[in-house]
């Protein structure tokens, strides 16, 4: 089937899944008139009874409580604090690093397996990120010479916020970049974590390699 729209739900991976956040109840309706189909895909996905209070098969990647690195493992505190000693990592402007996010995106995504990797548009990344300042929270990481490094931006809804990307330059990651931007987003949500916010970073994957989730 071809990509469409429907109201309250949309095409994702295959998948028609709900426009909502994990603990609202979605609509419904489209589903039981079949409606859901004119946007593709080849089934349809939705969550029940969130946070149950039991581990199941499937779950979010969920932080609602306010970040404490001392709660950590001594390994994951490490990472933390060496990623902090090797990259500055704060909210930014997208649109001023345009040039660098577009040389960040294209060289992580060289690095995918052959199955997930996708060929970047430069032109057409460059076009769409005066859109993110709008859209998103943007944060960098920049190391000692003041180069960006690495990226990442969340979409922030009234209850909670999607993590969406974080792209870093793959010689980095040994220098716990992706720890020290993870935690420099943590602490700059501290407060409304504190409110009843929370930061969603997807679902259990059952197909991708990276196991990222799992370490997230």
């Amino acid at each position: 089937m071809g990509k469409g729209t429907v109201t309250s739900w949309k095409y994702y991976n295959h998948a028609m899944i709900p426009n909502c956040a994990p603990h609202e109840v979605p609509d419904m309706k489209p589903v039981e008139d079949g409606s859901v189909w004119r946007g593709g895909g080849y089934f349809a996905r939705w969550t029940t009874d969130f946070d149950c209070g039991e581990e199941t098969g499937f779950w979010y990647c969920i932080k609602d409580d306010v970040f404490d690195i001392q709660s950590l493992k001594s390994k994951r505190r490490y990472e933390i604090v060496k990623g902090k000693r090797n990259f500055s990592c704060q909210r930014i402007e997208a649109e001023k690093y345009s040039s660098e996010i577009a040389d960040i995106l294209a060289e992580a995504a060289g690095q995918y397996p052959d199955k997930y990797r996708q060929d970047v548009d430069r032109e057409a990344v460059l076009q769409m990120i005066p859109e993110w300042d709008r859209r998103y929270l943007v944060y960098g990481a920049f190391d000692e010479k003041g180069r960006l490094c690495g990226y990442a931006y969340l979409e922030r809804y009234d209850s909670y916020s999607e993590f969406r990307v974080l792209k870093v330059y793959p010689a980095c990651e040994r220098k716990g970049i992706n720890a020290a931007l993870t935690a420099c987003i943590l602490e700059d949500y501290r407060e409304v974590l504190e409110q009843g916010h929370y930061i969603c970073d997807g679902t259990r994957p059952i197909q991708h390699e990276t196991n990222f989730q799992d370490y997230i």
